[in-house]
């Protein structure tokens, strides 16, 4: 089982690769805005610890 530094470093570097659709910049950045102010980490590194207890973490989960 990962710990939570190591699944924090595996959420973030899946995280900092997302892609937006260029064609709707408009609707896309202001979520982008929100979710590069941080905060909002824990919630889904919890969610792959829980799935690590249940199996294996699943890439394109």
């Amino acid at each position: 089982m990962h710990s939570f530094i190591e699944l924090s470093k595996i959420f973030e570097d899946r995280f900092n690769t997302r892609h937006f659709p260029e064609h709707t910049a408009t609707l896309y950045n202001p979520a982008q805005y929100i979710l590069q102010l941080g905060g909002k980490r824990i919630r889904p590194v919890c969610v792959l610890m829980g799935n690590e207890l249940f199996g294996e973490i699943i890439e394109d989960a």
